[in-house]
């Protein structure tokens, strides 16, 4: 299921394959909303007091809710207030008529006076009357998220560890301090207010990894969710560290929706009368088929579902919605979808030979990316989730996937070092006359810097930059291949982008 907006939106992102997530209103209805906006920050680099876990936090946190079709701002190790502020800011202005907006701090944070604030990695804190100018008032996160007027919002705040600056503060109180959630908010934190939690020992902190494993479970609302994780965390810590929330939300909310509400009931296809489906060109076949209804359409390609394998956009006359195939290039017709939204099932029209610079059956500048654990692995091809129907095969220390159904292999590098679930690019194995091609080229930048991959491989070493205006461009000189890097200075996320040739 794909919902339609009045523009294409031309970028990578990686969607959850086969769990749909949504807001259950009040009356029973759920909400299927791709607009969830996240705000995920993570700060370990203190010289002060250095945390080990908060930024390896951030990234499982960032990547799960990426998968969980969330738009997600993941930013590590801010240094200041004025970046942290900026950050807050971009989050608010992106959740202007969204439906869910979610705040995820991991690092240190102090109350002051009952008020709680977030510590950027170098603040200048001496005394406590600066810790209003250096550090973050969670307010102002709050203040935020309340006027982008979305239905709902979540605050999670990892950031119950000991005070390093308490013994130069008259005023500082252990851990953070409760507040009263807003209409339609929660504020969950790792441990009650006035206590202290551990910053573990693995990759993850205590509370942060049980928040990771019950967020994956099916049918779990958002309340359940914090119940277990406190169960979880009340019991590994030997009673020592109980997580607390403050809830005033309405309605409820599945990061993971339950099974019977993760798909529709199947509905028979039914034919169109309408004369007009007779004009051409004609179907192709009866294997492509799509219904709509009101912003959102799904279309069968030999009986599965493949919406989320599809890039949109309308035609010439507003009338007709053309959707082209990320895997195989292939495009089809929906004619008259502004009109047809009655949920009827009808048949796509394919548009044989050249279309839109693309000829069928071949895909054009593909970006391919994938992530591990030690349970397997995820392979996205233009942003659609591919891994379950792929076959792989070693090589060495390498793993070679396969995707029968365009042909297709990729190579995924020394698989067996790499399995931390970061997202990476992945090689495109190409026909012996075509491997001096520079494909799958693809970025991702932060405060410190870019990095730059070509067909897999790291080439930043081998690139220069210049700016050039709100934009970056980056010169392979090895080929003399130069590639724009577009709204570089706003997007220092470290999420993945594709990179726009100039030759």
């Amino acid at each position: 299921m794909t919902k339609i907006g009045s523009a294409l939106l031309l970028a990578v992102m990686l969607s959850a394959a086969v769990i749909l997530q949504g807001q259950v209103k009040q009356d029973g209805s759920v909400i299927y909303s791709d607009k969830k906006v996240a705000l995920v920050i993570g700060n370990s680099d203190y010289p002060f007091a250095p945390l080990r876990n908060p930024v390896h936090d951030a990234e499982d946190i960032a990547s799960l809710l990426t998968a969980k079709g969330f738009e997600v701002l993941h930013y590590t190790d801010i240094s200041g207030i004025d970046d942290m502020k900026r950050a807050v800011r971009e989050f608010g202005r992106r959740l202007q008529g969204g439906e869910l907006g979610l705040f995820y701090f991991a690092g240190h944070g102090i109350q002051i006076q009952g008020i709680n604030y977030l510590i950027p990695t170098h603040a200048e804190i001496n005394f406590e009357e600066e810790v209003e100018y250096e550090a973050l008032d969670v307010g102002f996160v709050l203040a935020q998220m309340e006027a982008a007027r979305n239905q709902m919002n979540i605050v999670i705040l990892d950031a119950c560890r000991n005070n390093p600056f308490m013994r130069s503060f008259r005023s500082a109180g252990r851990g953070l301090a409760g507040m009263v959630a807003p209409t339609g908010t929660l504020v969950a934190y790792a441990t009650a207010p006035g206590s202290v939690a551990s910053d573990g020992h693995g990759r993850n902190g205590l509370y942060t990894e049980q928040l990771l494993e019950q967020i994956r479970v099916p049918g779990l609302k958002i309340e359940e969710v914090f119940k277990n994780v406190r169960t979880e965390v009340l019991a590994r810590s030997n009673g020592q560290q109980v997580p607390w929330e403050s809830s005033s939300l309405i309605g409820d909310f599945y990061f993971t929706m339950p099974d019977e509400l993760a798909e529709e009931s199947p509905v028979m296809y039914t034919p169109k009368t309408d004369p007009q489906t007779a004009r051409e060109p004609a179907p192709a076949s009866e294997t492509a088929f799509w219904r709509a209804s009101g912003d959102l359409f799904w279309f069968e390609l030999d009986g599965t579902s493949i919406e989320k394998e599809l890039d949109y956009q309308w035609s010439g006359n507003n009338r007709d919605l053309v959707v082209r195939h990320k895997l195989t290039g292939e495009s089809y017709v929906l004619q008259d979808f502004a009109q047809l939204k009655d949920s009827q099932w009808r048949p796509a029209v394919k548009i044989e030979g050249r279309s839109a610079g693309l000829t069928a059956g071949t895909p054009e500048d593909p970006v391919v990316l994938w992530r591990a654990t030690k349970d397997g692995y995820w392979l996205y091809y233009n942003g659609a989730d591919i891994s379950n129907e792929t076959t792989n095969e070693w090589k060495m220390e390498n793993l070679i996937v396969k995707h029968p159904r365009s042909g297709q292999s990729f190579l995924l590098r020394n698989f067996n070092r790499n399995t931390d679930n970061e997202v990476r690019p992945a090689e495109i194995i190409l026909p012996r006359r075509e491997r001096n091609n520079l494909v799958n080229v693809v970025w991702k930048a932060d405060q410190q810097g870019y990095t730059f991959y070509i067909n897999g491989s790291n080439v930043t070493a081998s690139t220069r930059s210049s700016r050039e205006g709100n934009d970056l461009k980056v010169v392979y000189r090895p080929r003399n291949a130069s590639f724009l890097l577009k709204d570089y200075w706003q997007s220092l996320d470290n999420t993945w982008r594709q990179a726009i040739p100039l030759f």
